[in-house]
Parts: C-alpha cells; sequence; structure tokens
C-alpha cells in the first residue's frame, strides 16, 4: 500500500504506510530506498508549490541580464536527515549484499552425486514485488541474488545527492554524485554530471562546475532529459 500511495502521488500516506512494516523489512535495501523516495517526492512537491507562491527578486548583474531569485520558505531539517540516513542504510546493505553476491563456481558432477540432496526454492517468488511481504518473506542475500544491485545502488545515490543538496550538505552531494558518473545508463549519467555541478557551484567553484554542464561531457543529454521528463510526469515530482 505504502509503494501504490508513493507511485499515486502521496508521498506522506506511503511513508506512514512504510514505517509501520519497518520490523519486517528492515534488512532489504529496497525498503529504504523507497522510504528515501518518499521524502525526496515531499521535498519536491514543497519546492514546487513554494515557487508558484513566492514573488521573484530582481537582482542586477551589472550587465544587461538580470537575475531572478526566489527564496523559499525553510524546509525541515529533520526531514532532509531522515531521507538522508535512508540512502545511507540502503548504501550499507547493498554493500552487505554485493560481499556475498557472487555465487560459488559449480561443483563437478562426480562430487555433486556424493552430496547429499536438499530441496530449493526460487530466489524471486512468482508475483513478488521486490519489496516482500508476511506472505514471501525471503532473505534479502536471496531477493537480490540475480542481479540488480548496481541499479539499487544508482536509486540510492541520486536521491542522496538530491537530499544533501536540498539540505546543504555538498561535499556529501558531490561524493554521491560523483559515483553516478560512470553509469551506463543516461537518465543517471545525466543527473550525476547535474548535482555534481550543483555541488560545485555551492562549494564557489563555477569554473569546475561548468566543467560537467559541457555537452562533451554528457552521454545522450537529450535522451536522459526525456527520460528524466517521462519519469517525472509518471510518478509525481522528482529531481
Amino acid at each position: 500500500l505504502g509503494v501504490q500511495l508513493l507511485l499515486a502521488g502521496n508521498p506522506a500516506g506511503a511513508r506512514r504506510y512504510l514505517e509501520l512494516s519497518r520490523p519486517l523489512m528492515a534488512d532489504d535495501p529496497k525498503y529504504w530506498i523507497r522510504l528515501a523516495e518518499c521524502c525526496v517526492a515531499q521535498h519536491a512537491r514543497f519546492v514546487s508549490d513554494n515557487e508558484r507562491e513566492q514573488p521573484c527578486t530582481t537582482l542586477p548583474t551589472g550587465l544587461a541580464n538580470v537575475v531572478q531569485v526566489r527564496t523559499l520558505p525553510p524546509y525541515p531539517r529533520e526531514e532532509l536527515a531522515f531521507g538522508t540516513q535512508c540512502c545511507r542504510n540502503a548504501l550499507l546493505l547493498i554493500a552487505e549484499l554485493e560481499a556475498v553476491a557472487p555465487a560459488a563456481p559449480a561443483a563437478p558432477q562426480a562430487a555433486a552425486a556424493d552430496a547429499p540432496t536438499t530441496p530449493t526454492t526460487p530466489t524471486t517468488p512468482p508475483g513478488d514485488t521486490g519489496l516482500g511481504s508476511p506472505t514471501t518473506a525471503q532473505p534479502p542475500q536471496q531477493a537480490h541474488q540475480a542481479g540488480g544491485l548496481a541499479e539499487l545502488k544508482s536509486t540510492a545515490l541520486v536521491d542522496l545527492a538530491y537530499l544533501a543538496l536540498a539540505g546543504d550538505d555538498p561535499v556529501s552531494a558531490w561524493r554521491a554524485a560523483r559515483q553516478l558518473l560512470d553509469s551506463k545508463n543516461a537518465t543517471v549519467h545525466f543527473l550525476g554530471h547535474v548535482y555534481c555541478a550543483e555541488a560545485l557551484c555551492m562549494l564557489g567553484q563555477p569554473a569546475k562546475a561548468i566543467q560537467y554542464l559541457s555537452p562533451t561531457a554528457l552521454v545522450d543529454v537529450q535522451g536522459a532529459a526525456a527520460a528524466l521528463c517521462g519519469s517525472r510526469s509518471t510518478c509525481g515530482s522528482n529531481n
């Protein structure tokens, strides 16, 4: 129900229901990523709502152009801190799963014949949503054995970079965004460059920030931007 509320554009309600399932799912990185997504969606909605309501302040630049600035009301720091901690929890769990993810090589046939037979179970039951439930609960090591850890890690890093920037922590945002630059996913790669540039601007290094926004430094910028806009329209506000 929490995931459905999140996808339906109700992150506050989604978070309430997700937190009820913490005793059952606290060892699954997907659970913490979903909670972080609730925090991201709530902050993005807060920014969007206040941008429409707050008037612009025009600042002269000394050139022909002017800069328009909106001053938004403060967002609760504890909400951003909770979201970043959720991301860090997910990354810690993913690191533990990565350490045990590689499967051992298959034993020779002769040795296998001598071994006692034990019943086997599928790593992911049919119809499993991936988040687990009381009827399909399984250890995360089994749930993520088939792969997907790289995608989970990218999602956690994207959320962490967003929330760190929102919480005026450009150093943490920079560290998270730097890890996204090697992604082969165009959208993740694009967001990595954008968040690196924003973090560097906050750190007072605009010259370095411009390098990350150079078209030659990005991979399939138009495709990534189109995919990002599509995800926003489908799943609600996000950065």
